[in-house]
C-alpha cells in the first residue's frame, strides 16, 4: 500500500504553493493560488498538511521525505495558512465563502491537530506557530462543541476525533466532555441495524468513514462506551462485502465505492469483522479492484485518502487466514433484509446478490463458483427522457417503501416506487453572481448562512419531485436462480417519451465521493440498449422479467418482454 502513497507524493507537493515569499504559501488549493479560478481557497486541501506530517516522521524505504527540513518548513507554513483562513467564530469554508461547513471544520481540525500531535518535538522552539496554531484548534473546538450535524453522521465521528485530539492538546476538559456527548449522539441515532444516518438511509463507502474516525478516537480515548458502537457498525458491514473484495455502489444511499482502511486497521485486532473486511480489502487492492489515492479528484486526494492509506500502511495488523475466516464469521452464506435501511443482501455458493427496495431495487450480483469472483449483473434502476426533454429515474431513495416478502426458500420480495425527475444543476452568469452576493453580503450573517446551507443542500441532495409513474418489482430467489420481474405503468395519457432504458452504474443522488471509476464499471448489462419507451407510449405499461441461471461457472441471462424471450446473454 505504501507505494501507492509514495508514488504519489509529488502530485500532492505540486498542490501546494511552496514559494516562502508568496502571501499564500502553505496553501494546498491549487485552482485558488496558482490557477486563480476561484476567489476563495477551500479549508479542506490543508489536510494535505497531515501526509506530510506522516511522511516526516515515520521511517521506511524510498521515503526520501523523513526527516527533511523543507517538509517541515511547508507542513509549518500549511498550518500557518489554515489558521489564517479560519472563519472568526472558529469554523472553515469547504464550496463557497462564509458556508461555516460543519464537515471542513471537523475533518481539518482533526487532521491539523494529529499532525501537530505528531510533530510537538519538532515545534518546541517555535512558539509562534504554536500559539497560532492551538490558538486556531481552541476556536475551531468552541464551534464544534457547539454544532451537530444529523443528517450526515460521518462528519459527526470527524468531529468527535477532532475534539479529542484538541483536549490532548491544550488539555482542558470541555473539548473532552464535547467529544464524549457527540458519541452518546452517535449512539442513540446508530440505527437498530448498525449503520449511520448518510441523507436518509444506509451507505457503505459513507460508513467506513464514520468507523475511521471513532476508532482513531477508540484508539486514543479507550472509551469503553463506543466498542459496541463499533461491533455493531462492523457486523453491518460485514454483509456488504463483494466477493472480489469491493464494496459499496449504488444501491447505497449516496453511491459511493470505497473503503477507508485505517479505522479497519485499527480494529482489525479486536473485531473479527474488522479483520475479514480488511483482508478482504487487501485483496480487491491487489486486484485492481478499489478506489485508490491515484483515482480520485485532488480534492478528495487531499482530503481523506492519501492520509488514511498512509496511516493504515504504517500499522501493523495480522491478516487472517481465508479459512479462519470461513470458519469463524457469518459472511460465507446469508439471507438478510435490513427493512430499515432498505438492504438486500443474499450470498450462497452460486452468487451473492445486493439490492436496496427503497432505492426501486437497485443491485448488483456478484457470481461466486469461480476462481476470480466477479460482478455478472448491475442494475442501476430505469432511467428515461421524456418527450419535452426532462429525464427521470426509478433509482431514487424512497423512504416510504414497504415490502412484502419472505426470507426463506425461496426468497421473495415485492415493493412498488414512484419515478422523480433527475435535476441536473449548473450556474450560469446571472446565478453565480447572485450566489456570490449572497455569500459576501448576507453569508456573513450565521442565522441566514445556516438557512442558505440547510436550502442548498435540499435542492441539490434531498429535494425529489415525483411523476405519476410506478414500477412493482418481484425479487424471487431459489437456490441457483434469481428472477427479476418488473412491471412499469403510467396513467394514461399523462407522459410521453422519447427513451427509457433500464441501466448500470448510473446515479441520479448528487454525492461528492461517488462516480470514481472502479473496474466493475465496465460491466455490460445487454439491455441497457433496450429503448422501452413506444410500448409505454402505445400500451402504458410493459412486463420485463429477467432471469439468472448460474451453473457450471456459467451464468445464463434471459431477458424476457411481455412474455416473449428478447435475449440471452452468457457470462463466465
Amino acid at each position: 500500500m505504501r507505494e501507492k502513497i509514495i508514488t504519489n507524493i509529488p502530485r500532492l507537493l505540486s498542490l501546494l504553493d511552496r514559494n516562502k515569499f508568496s502571501p499564500t504559501y502553505g496553501c494546498f488549493d491549487r485552482s485558488y493560488w496558482h490557477y486563480k479560478v476561484v476567489d476563495f481557497p477551500a479549508a479542506t486541501y490543508q489536510q494535505g498538511v497531515l501526509v506530510l506530517a506522516l511522511l516526516y516522521k515515520n521511517q521506511f524505504s524510498e521515503n526520501l521525505y523523513y526527516k527533511n527540513n523543507k517538509i517541515l518548513d511547508y507542513i509549518s507554513a500549511g498550518m500557518l495558512f489554515w489558521a489564517n483562513i479560519q472563519n472568526k467564530d472558529g469554523s472553515f469554508n469547504e464550496w463557497y465563502p462564509n458556508e461555516r461547513s460543519f464537515v471542513a471544520t471537523a475533518f481539518t481540525s482533526y487532521a491539523l491537530s494529529e499532525a501537530y500531535l505528531i510533530l510537538k518535538d519538532e515545534f518546541s522552539n517555535k512558539d509562534k506557530l504554536k500559539d497560532i496554531v492551538e490558538n486556531a484548534l481552541k476556536k475551531t473546538g468552541k464551534w464544534l462543541l457547539e454544532k451537530d450535524d444529523k443528517n450526515v453522521f460521518n462528519h459527526t465521528a470527524g468531529a468527535i476525533a477532532g475534539l479529542y485530539n484538541i483536549y490532548l492538546i491544550t488539555g482542558e476538559n470541555r473539548f473532552k466532555s464535547a467529544a464524549e456527548d457527540k458519541v452518546k449522539l452517535i449512539s442513540e441515532y446508530q440505527n437498530e441495524e448498525g449503520w449511520f444516518y448518510e441523507y436518509g438511509g444506509a451507505d457503505i463507502g459513507y460508513l467506513t468513514v464514520s468507523l475511521d474516525y471513532l476508532a482513531k478516537y477508540f484508539q486514543k480515548s479507550n472509551d469503553l462506551k463506543i466498542k459496541e458502537i463499533l461491533k455493531k457498525a462492523l457486523d453491518f458491514m460485514g454483509f456488504f462485502v463483494h466477493p472480489d473484495g469491493t464494496m459499496g455502489g449504488e444501491y447505497g444511499s449516496r453511491n459511493t465505492k470505497y473503503i477507508l482502511p485505517h479505522g479497519l486497521t485499527i480494529l482489525a485486532g479486536q473485531f473479527e469483522a474488522a479483520g475479514y473486511i480488511l483482508s478482504k480489502f487487501h485483496q480487491s487492492l491487489e486486484n485492481r479492484r478499489t478506489v485508490i489515492p491515484s483515482t480520485v479528484d485532488d480534492r478528495y486526494f487531499v482530503f481523506f485518502y492519501m492520509s488514511n492509506f498512509l496511516q493504515a500502511s504504517l500499522k501493523k495488523y495480522n491478516q487472517p487466514k481465508q479459512e479462519q475466516e470461513e470458519e469463524c464469521l457469518p459472511f460465507s452464506k446469508f439471507n438478510h433484509v435490513f427493512s430499515r435501511s432498505g438492504l438486500i443482501t443474499v450470498k450462497n455458493q452460486w452468487f451473492h446478490i445486493l439490492s436496496n427496495f427503497k432505492k426501486g431495487g437497485i443491485m448488483q450480483i456478484f457470481n461466486v463458483q469461480s476462481d476470480n469472483p466477479h460482478l455478472v449483473y448491475s442494475d442501476s434502476g430505469y432511467f428515461a427522457k421524456l418527450k419535452n426533454g426532462k429525464i427521470i429515474t426509478s433509482g431514487w431513495l424512497n423512504s416510504d417503501t414497504c415490502f412484502l416478502g419472505k426470507e426463506n426458500s425461496p426468497f421473495k420480495i415485492k415493493f412498488s416506487t414512484g419515478f422523480v425527475y433527475v435535476k441536473y444543476r449548473f450556474f450560469s452568469a446571472s446565478k453565480f453572481i447572485f450566489f456570490r452576493l449572497f455569500n459576501y453580503i448576507l453569508g456573513r450573517n450565521s442565522y441566514f448562512g445556516s438557512l442558505f446551507n440547510e436550502y442548498i443542500k435540499k435542492i441539490i441532495i434531498t429535494k425529489k419531485k415525483k411523476i405519476p409513474l410506478k414500477l412493482e418489482r418481484e425479487i424471487i430467489i431459489e437456490n441457483n436462480e434469481i428472477i427479476i420481474k418488473d412491471k412499469i405503468s403510467k396513467e394514461k395519457n399523462t407522459y410521453f417519451f422519447e427513451e427509457l432504458n433500464i441501466t448500470d452504474c448510473l446515479t441520479s443522488m448528487h454525492s461528492p465521493t461517488s462516480l470514481y471509476f472502479v473496474p466493475n464499471d465496465l460491466i455490460n448489462n445487454s439491455l441497457t440498449a433496450f429503448n422501452f419507451a413506444e410500448l409505454l407510449n402505445n400500451n402504458d405499461w410493459f412486463y420485463l422479467e429477467i432471469r439468472l441461471i448460474f451453473e457450471d461457472n456459467l451464468v445464463n441471462i434471459k431477458y424476457v418482454l411481455n412474455g416473449n424471450e428478447i435475449l440471452t446473454q452468457k457470462s463466465n
